[in-house]
């Protein structure tokens, strides 16, 4: 599942896949990311990335892991505009989910032109309540 989900960031971001110790660092900041969702949206990740994998079998006869660039993205593209829905949301749910942790890192940061965390680094003054009863 690593190989799989590391090939996907990169597809959805335009990059090499990274290898080693940045693919590493890619899968923990997605676990991070994932972590506070409910163990019945991560096991339906799960499975949408088993079945992501087997897929491009029937196109190219290699599993999306092992395709080069240009095919990976044409399998996401693929699943963005199938006519089956549990394909789109499978789609839309790992491109937001593994862009959000490729552009955590802080190397990305520079490359975006994002300054960082702005938590604890600014005082971000707090207004009052909005007032909501009925005129």
């Amino acid at each position: 599942m690593n190989r799989t989900l590391a090939r996907a960031a990169a597809a959805c971001v335009g990059a090499p896949t990274p290898q080693g110790a940045a693919r590493d660092a890619l899968i923990r900041r997605i676990a991070d990311v994932l972590a506070p969702q409910p163990a019945g949206r991560r096991w339906l990740l799960r499975a949408g990335l088993a079945v992501l994998e087997v897929l491009p079998l029937l196109r190219y006869g290699r599993v999306f892991s092992a395709l080069d660039a240009p095919r990976a993205e044409a399998t996401l593209r693929a699943l963005a505009r199938s006519r089956l829905a549990p394909f789109r949301r499978l789609a839309r749910a790992l491109k937001m989910t593994v862009q959000y942790a490729w552009y955590l890192a802080p190397e990305a940061q520079a490359e975006t032109g994002d300054d960082g965390p702005w938590l604890g680094r600014f005082e971000i003054p707090v207004g009052p309540p909005p007032r909501l009863e009925r005129p």
